[in-house]
């Protein structure tokens, strides 16, 4: 780097988290937030300095400025790379405040209205090529990790709709979500394929009921919500008939799934806009069960550090953990 740029408040240890713009580095902040997440194709990132970092009284524009393309590191981890898209200054005759927001590079698809002709029509494409498509006029690249299944016989595009609204859509169908990687890409993932990772999650009582000494939590909180799950959904979709089909057969592609949690009746019937071969609706069944269990049970700890120990890698979205918890 030819510029390091500091605050009063630099790190200490191992892993300071800097911004990196071009030849310039930043360093040490008042408070330091990044947010990832299954089914946010956009990471964020918000910090907050004292005072301008290295900004003299004169002025030397050594600053973030708005549209400014970032490297978020945590120690020399990559874990954002996005544009600076907000800056809220404030002062006082103490003080001088700024805190500085972005989102990864894929944002651009959140906001971006789909570059499609009239009518936008695919037929026979895949969920990772019909991403591939609609971000490349945008310059962002698109990772497929998992198996996508079946081609989708055919897809409409609204006019005006965003590019991660349609791809998110198509996605959905396959049992997949959307995310984003440390380098501004997007990607497709299919929620809890990767095994289960190290360490345990353990937030214990001690024999004195203190907290054990062992602990890697050291807050928790949790919320267990039974809104929109239901004992039985059912997908109803429609799929052009093949050659040994009629066409009432190929109209009454259907599939149910159930959640064992709820044991009265309560049934829902999905609708997807795409067309559906018997092993898609199963799958979209399957998946709106998960999900819906998934996020009417929430975990929430509050660990130590960046890394899931220390030394080691960061704590990486889309892992499962086990988890031991006295939380009532």
């Amino acid at each position: 780097m030819n510029d390091v740029v500091r605050t009063p408040f630099a790190a200490v240890g191992d892993d300071p988290v800097s911004i990196r713009s071009g030849d310039r580095e930043f360093l040490g902040w008042k408070r330091v937030e990044v947010t990832r997440g299954i089914g946010k194709a956009a990471s964020a990132f918000a910090v907050e300095m004292s005072r301008e970092p290295g900004l003299p009284r004169s002025g030397s524009g050594r600053t973030l400025r708005l549209g400014d393309v970032v490297e978020v590191r945590i120690g020399d981890d990559l874990v954002l790379t996005g544009r600076v898209e907000r800056s809220r200054p404030s002062r006082s005759p103490e003080t001088r405040n700024r805190v500085v927001q972005g989102r990864s590079l894929t944002g651009v698809l959140v906001d971006s209205s789909a570059a499609v002709s009239t009518p936008g029509k695919y037929n026979g494409v895949t969920v990772g090529h019909l991403a591939r498509l609609l971000a490349k006029p945008f310059g962002i690249d698109v990772i497929v990790p998992a198996a996508v299944g079946e081609a989708l016989p055919s897809f409409d595009i609204e006019q005006g709709e965003t590019v991660h609204a349609a791809i998110e859509r198509a996605a959905r169908n396959r049992g997949m979500e959307l995310t984003d990687d440390p380098h501004g890409r997007l990607v497709l993932i299919r929620p809890g394929a990767a095994s289960v990772s190290a360490p345990v999650l353990e937030h214990l009582d001690g024999p004195d009921g203190a907290p054990h000494p062992e602990n890697n939590v050291q807050e928790s909180d949790g919320e267990y919500s039974l809104d929109g799950r239901f004992g039985t959904i059912e997908v109803r979709a429609q799929h052009d008939p093949d050659a040994y089909q009629n066409i009432l057969q190929a109209a009454q592609v259907s599939a149910t799934a159930k959640d064992p949690m709820i044991t009265w009746p309560k049934h829902l019937i999905v609708v997807p806009d795409v067309q559906m071969t018997q092993a898609d609706a199963v799958t979209r069944a399957e998946y709106e069960v998960t999900r819906r269990a998934g996020e009417g049970f929430v975990y929430s700890p509050m660990l130590g550090g960046w890394r899931r120990e220390p030394g080691g890698a960061l704590w990486e979205i889309n892992r499962l953990h086990r988890c031991r918890d006295v939380v009532q």
